[in-house]
């Protein structure tokens, strides 16, 4: 998916649905997104697919310290706070990720994610 043009905030969830021990999946624009939760309280939002394997990563493995996870079905690591780098193989291609915005006091998250008709 492209997102260089997603200028569409969509309401994700609340910030304490997310937690540092278990990623969120939630779906936007019929995208199914996973939310994770840094130690430091970053949050990071990516398309729950691996790029090498194409399965769901909201199963694998979240390390919270370093902002990483694995996939499940050949344990690639995805560096979070690197963009989604893909730290180690067999993915060699980033995740998608997407812009998180946080509005207002309420903890209301948001995310910018391309809608159909802007791809």
């Amino acid at each position: 998916m492209d997102t260089a043009n997603a200028s569409t905030p969509l309401h994700a969830c609340f910030l304490d649905e997310i937690s540092t021990d278990t990623p969120r999946m939630v779906r936007l624009a019929g995208v199914a997104v996973l939310l994770c939760m840094s130690a430091q309280g970053e949050v990071f939002a990516f398309e729950n697919r691996c790029t090498h394997a194409d399965v769901p990563l909201h199963k694998g493995p979240w390390d919270p310290q370093t902002a990483r996870l694995t996939c499940p079905a050949h344990q690639a690591v995805f560096a979070m706070s690197e963009g989604g780098r893909a730290a180690v193989g067999p993915a060699i291609l980033p995740l998608e990720l997407f812009s998180v915005t946080r509005v207002d006091i309420d903890g209301r998250v948001s995310l910018r994610v391309a809608l159909p008709d802007e791809e």
